[in-house]
C-alpha cells in the first residue's frame, strides 16, 4: 500500500491547476460564464484510511453519474441516486468526478486526501488488579461438544471474579492471582448446585495502569490429544497487548513440539493469537459500559505447514475501563464445560 500523504494546501493547489475551474465563482479560463448549478458536497476533504464520508449532489438533471480515475483507492459502501457513502482503501489523492443528465452535460467534482491515521490505541486501565475488587456475574454453562449455551442453567447459574493478592511468588514467577469462584448446577434436587472455585494468574509490573498482560494458560487438553510430554500445562500467553492497537492482531503464544501423528513423529506447532476488535457500548444490569472486545483464538499446524490444520475461538472477553471483565464468552474445549457471564454488580 502507498506511504504517500497530501496536506490540504496541496490538495487544493493540484484542484486549481487540474481543474482551471474556479466552480464557486464560475470562472473558466479567466471568462466570466453562466453559473453551473450542478454542485457536489463537499468539495474538498481529509479521511483517514477506514473512515467513511457521504458525497452529496445536487442541482443539475438526474439521473447523475460518478466515474473516478482513483476508483481502486476507496469503496462505496452505499449510495442512492443523489449520494454515495465510500471509505478509503488506500492512503493517497481520490478524486471523484460527477456528471449530470442536462444538455450540455454539467460537471463537479470532489478531491479527497486519503491517508493512513494508524492503529487506535488503548490509553485506558481495561482491567485494575486491585485487592478486594469483586465483580458479580450472571450466565450459562456451555455445552462441552456444540459450545452453545445450556438455557437450562441460567436459572441457578452465578460466578465472581475477586481479586485476592498481587505480586504473590508462584511457581510460575510473581503473579496477580484473581478468585474465580462459580455457583454449578448439578441437574439433581439435591443439592441443587456447588460453588467451584479456582484461581487465575495475571503478569503485569503494577497491578494498575495501561502495560500488556500475560496470563497462565492451561495447555493439558492440546498436551493430551497428541501425547505431548511434558512437565506442566501451564504456560503464559500474552492474552492483551493494549499497545497493539485495536484491530491489530499479535501472537500471544507460538511453540512447536515433535509428537506423533498416525504413527509418524510430526512436528506440531500451536499459536495463539489476540486481537482487540473494537468497543462496543454495553448495557448490563442497568448500567452502560463502553467495553474494549479482546478475542483469543488458537490454531494448530503439522508438519511445518503454514495451513491450520484447526483453528477456533478460545475466549472473548469485554474489558470495561477502570472496572474490568463485564461481559465473557469461555468456549468448550470438548472436554470442559464453558462459560458465558454478563455483568450483575461490582463492590467498588
Amino acid at each position: 500500500m502507498s506511504s504517500t500523504t497530501f496536506s490540504l494546501g496541496g490538495i487544493l493547489l493540484f484542484a486549481f491547476l487540474f481543474w482551471t475551474c474556479d466552480k464557486e465563482n464560475n470562472v473558466v479560463n479567466g471568462l466570466a460564464v453562466p453559473f453551473d448549478t450542478l454542485k457536489v458536497l463537499p468539495r474538498t476533504a481529509v479521511l483517514a484510511v477506514g473512515q467513511s464520508m457521504v458525497v452529496q449532489v445536487k442541482g443539475g438533471t438526474k439521473p447523475y453519474s460518478f466515474s473516478s480515475p482513483s476508483a481502486s483507492l476507496y469503496q462505496i459502501l452505499a449510495s442512492t441516486d443523489s449520494s454515495i457513502l465510500l471509505s478509503p482503501l488506500d492512503s493517497g489523492l481520490i478524486v471523484i468526478r460527477v456528471s449530470d443528465n442536462s444538455s450540455p452535460v454539467q460537471h463537479d467534482s470532489v478531491l479527497i486526501s486519503a491517508f493512513f491515521a494508524g492503529p487506535v490505541l488503548i490509553t485506558e486501565d481495561v482491567f485494575p488488579l486491585v485487592v478486594g475488587h469483586s465483580i458479580r456475574y450472571s450466565g450459562f454453562l456451555r455445552d462441552q461438544a456444540a459450545d452453545t449455551n445450556i438455557t437450562s442453567t441460567g436459572l441457578l447459574y452465578q460466578a465472581s471474579w475477586t481479586v485476592t493478592a498481587n505480586s504473590v511468588s508462584t511457581p510460575f514467577g510473581p503473579a496477580h492471582i484473581v478468585r474465580d469462584s462459580t455457583f454449578v448446577p448439578t441437574g439433581i434436587p439435591s443439592p441443587p448446585g456447588v460453588w467451584v472455585a479456582s484461581d487465575f494468574s495475571f503478569q503485569r509490573p503494577s497491578p494498575t495502569g495501561t502495560e500488556n498482560f500475560r496470563l497462565l494458560y492451561n495447555f493439558g487438553r492440546f498436551y493430551r490429544t497428541f501425547s505431548i510430554q511434558r512437565p506442566d500445562s501451564m504456560r503464559w500467553i500474552l492474552a492483551a497487548k493494549l499497545d497493539a492497537g485495536i484491530g491489530i492482531s499479535w501472537t500471544a503464544f507460538d511453540s512447536t513440539w515433535t509428537a506423533s501423528v498416525g504413527g509418524t513423529l510430526t512436528p506440531v506447532r500451536l499459536e495463539i493469537v489476540g486481537v482487540f476488535e473494537g468497543q462496543e457500548t454495553l448495557l448490563l444490569s442497568s448500567q452502560t459500559f463502553n467495553a474494549y472486545k479482546l478475542t483469543l483464538s488458537q490454531r494448530i499446524y503439522l508438519g511445518g505447514s503454514a495451513t491450520p490444520i484447526f483453528a477456533d475461538s478460545i475466549a472473548s472477553v469485554w474489558l470495561a475501563p477502570n472496572v474490568g471483565p463485564v461481559k465473557m464468552i469461555l468456549h468448550s474445549d470438548g472436554e470442559n464445560y464453558g462459560h458465558y457471564r454478563e455483568f450483575v454488580s461490582k463492590n467498588f
